[in-house]
């Protein structure tokens, strides 16, 4: 049972971080982000180039797409992907047992 609602949370995981792909780009704060990453990518500093109402930490993973709103979106779903395999990695040399790491890393994606 434990087994197939870890996979169901990893399938749920898979959907929103796919529909954030595709969504993410529609929002309100998009047009914002979008701009910031591409003044990035077109070499602007941000903070003293670019006006920053937030950590510029997305927009400077975006701009490494570009500014291009779908390309940049499935960038950022794969940072957060791998902050969860870290987080897995972590669990593990802490000395959890394989399936708890993994319920971790399932809960911090």
């Amino acid at each position: 049972m434990s087994r197939r609602l870890d996979l169901a949370i990893a399938l749920l995981c898979a959907l929103l971080a796919t529909e954030a792909v595709f969504l993410a780009p529609l929002f309100d704060d998009a047009a914002f982000t979008l701009r910031q990453a591409r003044a990035q990518a077109e070499g602007s500093i941000p903070c003293r180039d670019i006006h920053c109402e937030y950590t510029p930490l997305v927009p400077t993973i975006m701009a490494m797409a570009m500014g291009r709103p779908v390309p940049s979106m499935a960038l950022v779903q794969l940072v957060i992907v791998a902050c969860a395999l870290l987080t897995f990695r972590l669990a593990r040399t802490l000395g959890n047992p394989p399936q708890l790491a993994m319920r971790i890393a399932l809960v911090s994606w």
